[in-house]
């Protein structure tokens, strides 16, 4: 008998016996979710000598019976038993700020459990162990299952994944992409399984790309339905279609649906957990689960934020050529003048998925044309190789010579791009491209939920920033030894704040950002790190909050002059100075902001980062209504010239808490 079974019929034995009992309320969570923390009441119920009982009446799974329309029962229900002998309850609260940290104290001590002649060390262990011991599905189940290994050809021996999409993007955890799934997988031959699990059925191109990209000839399988566009659990608490299709997502579900899609989900996890190595996410319950329930525990490889941070993409498979993938290659160029860091990195992003949608290849190469203020020529003629990586593999360079090769298919013809004109058009008109603020078409067309397009322009960000963009290995050093110095420890408030020549919004005066940063110190936070390009601003913040401030010594400006017109340090000096404070921005605990390229792409670089945007709900400051059609410049005043210098002038002693007037009248 395996060891998971036999230790439930131990539990089994004891758990009728005792006299007390917890009762464990299954919730409208995700399904393994709820699978994670009913082994964790085991657990409790095993560590207090209390009988566990089962509540599915409110579980948002639950057809006919609940628990066991899925599963064989292991315990009693709730309603079986005198309430008198309830002792404690596991409910699950969704309002509840702390509802995590609460249920996880509650048994996180365990480091030993003994169930009959089992001995178990170690809560992950005991953990692992006791989700097995419980996830038996019944025989419902188990026919499904078998019927589709009997018609799904799969072979004895194939892999694994589970591509995590949907709502988890963002809140929870960041986007890893598909080539990051087959690193982790033992080395691909052709002729090999891949069975993927998704909540997206995108995920199946990406993989199939992907594999594309490596030569690789390879079958892939997978349950995932065309309608699939990602897990959304308050649509599965609201009662409506939480894996659906966005026309459809609105319906309330029935229990047909809910019936096929759980049906679904459970004979995708018994597939994969029979695979001979599996490839999940750290923070997934999913992946969690595939790691409890593997034949092959050991070959289970969940991808976390360190993964996320090595990922390079790679150039093909050697074997390989460029036009076997693609339909040519795509020149990335700036094809805008003077602008600042980020929005050069943003015009890379919004070309590449021009690409995307072209089979083109990307290859960035900004050198000193259209007035580039980071080009640096001691540094080198590509500006974009002075702080990434080639965000395809390759570099102009790599195209030269294959160009230059008289034996390379590769030729003049199958090189591509935009005209400066083509280039402004799709950055700033085209609605499928990333934006940080409302400017251009969304300045003709304002959004009507503001915070619903942040966050849709956010989730685009980082999946085009992880799948793309990999800093510098020094950079990255860089930042992770300012946060092992200065952040480490402390509960780090990031403020943004954009001064000098800023003029697409409304700006924020000096003492709107001094009230915030006043009240997040007030809830506990204990360090604040600034990055801006005024340079009284830290002048005044270091006398208000001393050794509480963290800013680094970074290129400002005294009026309304950018940073990146001054000449008192190198150009690459100053981009790297920008990317810097944006990491770290990206590695505070909570943060303070305008609208600015630079606080948006720390949200990129970190899609968990929460923060408070003081202005992009306002579009009128001070007579000037920033709401009007066009690109967004139009003739604004600069934010030093119109509140800047005012408020530095103005508030007088740092030391004062609370500003009674507003220096400039601050118009919602």
């Amino acid at each position: 008998m395996m060891p998971h079974k036999k230790a439930l019929d131990v539990f089994k034995a004891r758990n009728e016996t005792l006299p007390d009992c917890v009762v464990y309320h299954l919730s409208t969570r995700g399904l393994f979710a709820e699978l994670n923390d009913l082994a964790r009441a085991v657990i409790y119920a095993c560590d207090n000598d209390l009988q566990l009982l089962i509540d599915s009446s409110r579980f948002a799974y639950r057809i006919e019976q609940g628990w066991e329309d899925w599963f064989e029962p292991f315990c009693r229900n709730a309603s079986e038993v005198d309430p008198e002998r309830i002792k404690v309850r596991f409910e699950f609260h969704p309002q509840s700020p702390d509802r995590m940290a609460v249920r996880q104290l509650q048994v996180f001590h365990t480091r030993e459990l003994q169930l009959g002649d089992i001995k178990l060390t170690g809560f992950s262990e005991i953990l692992d162990f006791c989700q097995k011991m419980i996830f038996i599905p019944n025989a419902f189940v188990r026919n499904e299952f078998e019927r589709c290994i009997a018609s799904s050809s799969l072979p004895v021996d194939y892999y694994a994944i589970h591509v995590r999409r949907g709502d988890k993007i963002g809140d929870e955890d960041l986007y890893y992409p598909a080539e990051m799934y087959l690193q982790a997988l033992p080395e691909l031959e052709d002729g090999d399984t891949i069975f993927v699990m998704s909540d997206e059925f995108d995920s199946i191109a990406e993989v199939e790309y992907a594999l594309a990209r490596r030569g690789k000839k390879c079958w892939v399988r997978s349950l995932v339905l065309e309608q699939d566009k990602g897990f959304d659990v308050n649509l599965l608490r609201e009662g409506q279609q939480f894996m659906a299709s966005e026309s459809s997502q609105r319906s309330v579900v029935g229990k047909e649906y809910l019936e096929e899609s759980t049906l679904r989900f459970l004979t995708e996890m018994c597939i994969a957990s029979q695979a001979v190595s599996i490839v999940g996410t750290q923070r997934s319950f999913v992946g969690k689960a595939l790691k409890a329930l593997s034949r092959h525990p050991n070959s289970v490889q969940l991808l976390g934020f360190e993964q996320a941070r090595d990922f390079t993409s790679s150039k093909l498979a050697p074997q390989r050529h460029i036009l076997d993938a693609y339909k040519g290659v795509y020149m990335i160029r700036i094809g805008h003048y003077g602008a600042g860091f980020f929005a050069y990195v943003q015009y890379a992003l919004n070309q590449i998925q021009y690409c995307e949608r072209r089979e083109f290849l990307p290859v960035v190469h900004y050198d000193s044309a259209h007035a580039n203020h980071f080009y640096d020529r001691v540094a080198g003629e590509d500006v974009w190789d002075y702080y990434f990586e080639p965000v395809a593999g390759y570099t102009k360079a790599d195209i030269d010579r294959m160009l230059a090769d008289p034996n390379d298919p590769l030729t003049d013809k199958h090189i591509q791009q935009l005209s400066d004109a083509q280039i402004m058009d799709l950055c700033q008109f085209d609605p499928d491209s990333i934006f940080h603020y409302t400017y251009g078409y969304w300045r003709d067309n304002p959004p009507a939920d503001p915070d619903a397009w942040y966050a849709a322009m956010r989730r685009k960000g980082h999946r085009y920033v992880a799948g793309y963009i990999k800093v510098k290995e020094p950079i990255l050093a860089e930042v992770d030894a300012l946060v092992d110095h200065h952040f480490k420890g402390h509960r780090v408030l990031g403020v943004h704040i954009r001064g000098t020549d800023m003029r697409y919004a409304p700006p924020v005066p000096l003492e709107r950002f001094i009230e915030a940063m006043d009240r997040k110190l007030d809830q506990g936070f204990d360090r604040v790190f600034v990055a801006t390009d005024q340079g009284q601003y830290i002048d005044i913040l270091e006398q208000r909050y001393q050794d509480r401030l963290i800013h680094l010594d970074c290129l400002r400006s005294t009026d309304a002059s950018n940073p990146m017109w001054l000449a008192n340090r190198s150009p690459a000096q100053q981009g790297r100075e920008v990317l810097v404070d944006t990491l770290l921005l990206s590695r505070c605990a909570f943060m303070l902001k305008c609208p600015s390229a630079v606080s948006e792409f720390a949200h990129y670089f970190w899609p968990m980062l929460k923060s408070l945007d003081l202005n992009h709900h306002r579009t009128e400051f001070n007579g000037q209504d920033y709401a009007v059609a066009g690109l967004g410049y139009g003739d604004y005043p600069n934010a030093w010239d119109v509140v800047g210098e005012k408020s530095v002038n103005s508030i007088g002693s740092p030391g004062r808490q609370s500003w009674v007037t507003p220096v400039v009248e601050y118009q919602s």
